[in-house]
């Protein structure tokens, strides 16, 4: 039998094998991670958060009434990209306060902010404070704790590469490079998925000559 008929029938399963891991990481797999988590966080008493890919950024609930959005947050470096936190009266539905900041990194004791402004929202009829900043230490915003146990959970332990396909970490990718902000480590995730579905064609391929070798001596 030539090498040709018996590599073929190996070639074409393996690569319907990789069709078959590609529809279950893009089509199925993000959807019932992301429900596994929100269940998880919920018998564990956690705060409600955005899970998988989220076009506009991650929001998270901190202490004294302070709701989390950012874009990207480093757990190793403890830095913040993106960041806005609103203080509300969740009793009068409103909001207090608004910081924003292009990047805020965890000195130790309290957050190095860069680049940002402040802005209070009293009761209507009065106005509020507003000033700009171009570096301010911020203590008054939750330890680093409170978001590495997330994002720890869906960066770390590798479940937001599984809660979001390809097309949509891609898409994560563009959009936060197009704003100035470092994606090394979205990057590195993106083509850890893609070489994932190619790894079983790669591992046969470079397997076949091996087993031809073996079969000649």
């Amino acid at each position: 039998m030539s090498v040709r008929r018996i590599c073929l029938p190996i070639v074409l399963i393996t690569v319907l094998f990789c069709l078959v891991v590609c529809l279950i990481q893009e089509r199925i797999a993000p959807e019932t991670n992301r429900r596994a988590q929100s269940v998880k966080d919920q018998i564990q008493g956690r705060s409600p958060r955005t899970y998988g890919w989220s076009p506009g950024g991650r929001w998270t609930f901190g202490s004294d009434g302070r709701l989390y959005h950012y874009r990207v947050f480093d757990p190793q470096s403890l830095r913040f990209q993106g960041l806005s936190v609103f203080r509300v009266d969740l009793a009068a539905a409103r909001v207090l306060e608004q910081w924003f900041c292009v990047s805020a990194r965890w000195n130790g004791h309290a957050w190095d902010a860069e680049k940002g402004w402040y802005r209070t929202f009293p009761e209507p009829g009065s106005a509020g404070d507003y000033r700009r900043f171009d570096r301010e230490e911020i203590a008054v915003f939750d330890h680093p704790d409170n978001f590495t146990r997330h994002e720890r959970t869906l960066l770390a332990g590798n479940d937001m590469p599984q809660q979001v396909s390809i097309a949509d970490l891609d898409e994560q990718i563009a959009g936060l490079a197009k704003s100035g902000y470092d994606t090394t480590r979205l990057r590195v995730e993106y083509w850890q998925k893609t070489a994932a579905v190619a790894t079983p064609l790669v591992t046969v391929l470079l397997g076949l000559p091996f087993e031809f070798k073996v079969g000649r001596n």
